[in-house]
């Protein structure tokens, strides 16, 4: 039996100490990626990561998992910068605009940073503003030098609104820049990703999400009562064990 993650649990709403103790399952897919993480200089371009699975299978948790490991751990953090977008990003819809964000976000992330968005802005007007935008953000990291690690939640959102050129050149800077690693979570990648004609075919190394077996949903469970105490969670393990010796029964 597979179901999928517990309708209240919200990953949007949990402190750094409450996510990474309530971090039971996904260990597997997390191990891989930050292990690669710890393991790559960046002094060349990295190979980017896309999360895929259906709502509710763990990516939100498992990019925020990563974005606190980065920022906790002592030498990940004297070298790498990680950035985080979380799944309601509406207003972007251009490739500036995700420059823009970034920018932002960095700013919020060090006080290395300050200044940037403004530095950024001030060229709006340029032709060439889109590039621009990149450049400035590149040349501060290698001034400070750190690395971004870009994490974007529900990023075929995000991709899909941007024209094709911008997607043309995302995929450039992404496979020439060593001062940018992409990790990104979706739950629709296949047109993106598989279509030979898009700029995405078969770029990302793919981390694919199954469905939780009854043991993975009852060991998450319990660790919620642990964690929260919450009544509906005890409801939830009992009732889930109900299902899982009905389907043995049925077998």
């Amino acid at each position: 039996m597979q179901t999928n993650s517990v309708s209240f649990y919200n990953p949007n709403s949990l402190k750094e100490k409450e996510l990474i103790n309530s971090f039971v399952i996904r260990k597997k897919e997390f191990q891989k990626i930050i292990n690669d993480i710890k393991n790559s200089d960046m002094l060349y371009p990295e190979q980017h990561y896309m999360i895929e699975g259906q709502r509710g299978y763990g990516k939100t948790t498992l990019l925020k998992r990563l974005y606190f490991e980065i920022k906790g751990d002592t030498q990940l953090k004297e070298r790498l910068i990680p950035v985080i977008l979380p799944e309601e990003q509406y207003n972007i819809r251009r490739l500036f605009k995700l420059w823009e964000v970034v920018a932002q976000n960095l700013e919020l992330e060090s006080n290395e940073f300050i200044g940037l968005y403004e530095q950024i802005y001030k060229h709006f007007k340029e032709d060439d503003y889109e590039d621009i935008c990149f450049k400035i953000i590149e040349q501060r990291l290698k001034k400070k030098n750190k690395k971004l690690i870009l994490l974007i939640d529900n990023t075929e959102g995000i991709l899909k609104k941007f024209k094709l050129i911008e997607q043309q050149k995302l995929r450039e800077i992404l496979l020439t820049s060593a001062e940018i690693r992409f990790i990104g979570a979706s739950s629709d990648v296949l047109d993106f990703t598989f279509d030979y004609e898009k700029p995405f075919y078969d770029f990302f190394k793919l981390i694919k999400l199954k469905g939780l077996t009854t043991e993975e949903t009852n060991q998450f469970l319990e660790k919620l009562g642990e964690s929260f105490n919450r009544k509906e969670t005890k409801e939830l393990i009992s009732s889930n064990k109900e299902i899982g010796r009905a389907s043995c029964r049925e077998r």
